[in-house]
């Protein structure tokens, strides 16, 4: 069955793991025969090529001298305008991403079933780690919250990837009346090539991601800095405004002849078949894109568990500790937990195999996409009732 379905995203770029995942939904539901529609801030080429895509291009309201404290809502009311604006086609059903975009749409379309996606394990968490204190974090946060409760009581149903994360936002909205949920574990390749040892006794650490206090290269940094001693060799793959600090970060420890920041990177396989492990050091991540990739190309992960106080994740549920991978509880765990991987090198090798493994087993993409369809005829089959 073919069915018009619109995606409503943020970026379509390699940015963050959400921009990569809406890009990668678009192209594949496409090729799947459906009538592809996508709004978002920035087109990408390889998505206009096979949807529609409708471009809501944000102003910049942080550069005024007044506005910047209220910016985020500013370009809320922007884009919510310029959406109703938008020369936009009815379609059969909606899979809502972006925040800023979804009650303009729904006014519009108000009969259309729309599936509502967060991507940040909640926005009030996500925000609190994006913005330091004052008043942008205060007013976005406001924004945001309201944003997500309405969206949870008014969408035809709630799609999350692990049941983790649906846990998360039924916790953080205790007294919301919600929609129902559906959890759908997200869809990844398995590449036909798998990391390879090369030889040279050197463990080869990879990171990948924003340059940003939330992803907490930092903390990989600190770790490394007291390991010294051991052979290792980190390359960093991402750009953002935290450059510059690690760097120096990385000076001061004596560790920057060891550490390589490549910047970003369109294509980072190449990267995942040359790593024996991946740090991936998060203090929130709801989706763990990066880290299910890494594990498709046979390369463990060493992350987190989640405390829900410092460290806010999914990670449990997609890496099982001493199998699949490594969890480590805090910082000094963690460290811990990196300075025995370095001495030794073929358990990695093992981890990698079993991670490849499960990624094989339990995600793919035909079966995520279709989850998708059998939720699509679900909300099809039932009569929208009027809001």
């Amino acid at each position: 069955m073919s069915l018009r379905v619109r995606i409503l995203a943020g970026r379509l770029d390699r940015g963050a793991g959400s921009h990569v995942y809406h890009n990668q939904l678009a192209r594949r539901m496409a090729a799947r025969g459906h009538r592809v529609s996508v709004v978002c801030f920035a087109g990408a080429p390889e998505v206009a090529a096979c949807a529609a895509v409708t471009a809501i291009r944000p102003r910049r309201y942080e550069q005024s001298r007044w506005l910047w404290r209220v910016s985020t809502i500013c370009k809320y009311l922007q884009c919510s305008r310029d959406l109703r604006a938008a020369p936009l086609d009815p379609v059969d059903v909606v899979i809502g991403g972006e925040h800023l975009f979804l009650k303009s749409h729904f006014r519009r379309f108000p009969q259309t079933p729309w599936i509502y996606l967060p991507h940040a394990l909640s926005v009030s968490e996500e925000i609190d780690h994006a913005l330091p204190p004052g008043a942008l974090r205060t007013s976005s946060r406001a924004l945001y919250r309201h944003l997500q409760g309405w969206a949870l009581e008014n969408c035809s149903c709630t799609v999350r990837f692990t049941s983790s994360a649906q846990q998360f936002l039924a916790r953080a909205y205790p007294r919301r009346p919600m929609s129902r949920f559906v959890v759908n574990p997200i869809g990844v390749d398995l590449p036909v090539s798998s990391a390879t040892p090369d030889g040279s006794g050197v463990p080869r650490l990879l990171a990948v991601g924003r340059l940003s206090r939330i992803k907490g290269f930092d903390i990989a940094l600190q770790a490394l800095s007291q390991l010294k001693h051991q052979p290792w060799h980190l390359t960093i793959l991402g750009d953002g405004d935290l450059r510059s600090q690690l760097q120096r970060q990385a000076a001061s420890a004596g560790i920057a002849d060891r550490v390589t920041f490549v910047g970003h990177v369109a294509d980072p396989e190449s990267w995942y078949v040359r790593s024996d492990l991946l740090l991936f050091p998060s203090r929130s991540e709801s989706l763990g894109l990066v880290a299910l990739e890494a594990m498709s190309h046979g390369v463990p992960c060493l992350a987190f568990r989640a405390d829900d106080r410092s460290f806010f994740n999914v990670n449990e549920e997609l890496i099982e500790h001493g199998r699949t991978g490594l969890l480590a509880a805090n910082e000094a765990e963690f460290c811990t937990t990196l300075g025995q991987a370095l001495r030794d090198p073929a358990n990695l090798a093992h981890l990698g195999h079993a991670a490849r493994e499960e990624v094989s087993n339990r995600y793919s993409w035909d079966r995520h996409l279709q989850r998708y369809e059998a939720v699509f005829e679900d909300l099809l089959a039932l009569e929208r009732p009027p809001r």
